[in-house]
């Protein structure tokens, strides 16, 4: 009896125990969906958020053929390890092998962590479903694709951001006869809303469709060769063959140093980036694929290149200066372009290198540092945007 009793004791959970584990397992409330920030959602959900929301949808499918209570904890614990080790998308350079061992490692400590038969479970629902072999995790697993289609249906309606990539990786997710029935009624309510079948859009301001993403390197928009070239003539630097350029800079060498003290001096005053002109056409073209319905977005980078008048205020002062206050909040501050999302890509550069695998198609605007590349679709002059792109936006 005494050893039965001890036993008994043993494979419960103090209230010790339970104070550790909830000082883990509570980080997963600041959690943030990684997914979401690579197509510019602001303050996207918590990993915590998600996992209510999956617990919702498993309580209303109210499938009698299998375990429900099984499916609701499956679904509160699904995403546990990921207040240990983050939420771990295919796009940080993680392989799946070290996915999982580095939820595994994390689940193991969870479960020490709370001890008794209590660890044990939690344990066990995380590798059921993980292992996606009972037809209660399969259930789960469907239902934690759909609900990021609603999630994603939501972003839609309330921020600028078109997200079709979600749908598109999840055609073929649904088996489930009432999940798939779902997922098609938001896929139908979806395309009206988007205005693909010519009814009214839902959800959203009555003459706003937001169609697909169009990211533009504002480089691709400031006027550098012309504001340069003034700049040249107007510090006296005489003959224009000395006049060089390669991307933005003005090579100094050869140079005598009262011309290069007189370059360095203006380059550097907080006037000379609002003076620089934009590119004949570029404000007229960005303002009329974004009244078409197309979502601008206007990438820079906040390396000033030995700049300071080139700062991320003085951009954005340029931006509010030349199309007003509400494209401000269309700016996207990045290092890195292939983490950024878009169905194009509209940039100066002759090859676009980075860690991510972007859906955009590059289209390169014509300078004569790019003109090397041959494979990617042309802008010579921004009046010509529709024939370029037309092909790749439904204009």
């Amino acid at each position: 009896y005494q050893r039965r009793v001890r036993g008994m004791m043993e494979n419960q959970t103090s209230g010790e125990q339970i104070i550790n584990f909830v000082n883990l397992v509570y980080r997963i409330k600041t959690r943030k969906r990684t997914g979401w920030l690579r197509f510019n959602v602001r303050e996207p959900e918590s990993v915590s958020d998600h996992q209510w929301a999956l617990t919702l949808l498993n309580l209303l499918l109210d499938d009698r053929t299998t375990n429900r209570d099984r499916c609701l904890k499956i679904a509160l614990v699904h995403d546990i390890a990921e207040a240990l080790v983050g939420d771990i998308t295919p796009y940080d350079g993680i392989t799946k092998e070290q996915k999982r061992e580095m939820e595994q490692s994390a689940i193991n400590k969870l479960q020490t962590t709370l001890g008794g038969h209590l660890g044990k479970e939690l344990k066990e629902l995380w590798e059921e479903y993980e292992e996606g072999k009972t037809e209660e995790s399969k259930i789960v697993k469907q239902l934690d694709r759909l609900e990021m289609l609603y999630q994603a249906d939501q972003y839609e309606r309330t921020q600028s951001v078109f997200l079709q990539d979600f749908f598109d990786n999840t055609k073929k997710d649904f088996y489930h006869p009432k999940i798939r029935d779902w997922a098609d009624r938001l896929i139908s309510v979806r395309d009206r809303r988007l205005n693909r079948d010519g009814n009214s859009v839902i959800g959203i301001e009555p003459n706003f469709v937001l169609r697909a993403i169009v990211l533009v390197d504002l480089d691709c928009i400031l006027d550098w060769r012309k504001s340069l070239r003034g700049l040249w003539m107007e510090i006296g630097g005489g003959d224009e063959n000395l006049f060089l350029e390669h991307k933005k800079n003005i090579v100094l060498d050869g140079l005598s140093s009262d011309v290069v003290a007189k370059l360095v001096k203006e380059m550097n005053s907080e006037e000379f980036f609002t003076k620089i002109q934009p590119k004949s056409g570029a404000l007229d073209a960005i303002r009329e694929i974004s009244s078409l319905g197309y979502g601008i977005r206007i990438i820079t980078s906040s390396q000033s290149l030995g700049i300071p008048a080139r700062c991320l205020e003085r951009k954005l002062d340029w931006i509010n200066l030349n199309f007003g206050n509400e494209f401000s909040s269309h700016v996207i501050l990045t290092e890195d372009k292939t983490l950024i999302q878009g169905r194009i890509l509209i940039t100066d550069e002759p090859v676009t290198r980075g860690d991510g695998k972007p859906g955009w198609v590059r289209v390169v605007f014509d300078e004569s540092y790019n003109r090397g590349n041959l494979e990617d679709a042309r802008l010579l002059d921004w009046k010509d945007w529709k024939s370029v792109l037309t092909q790749f936006l439904l204009i």
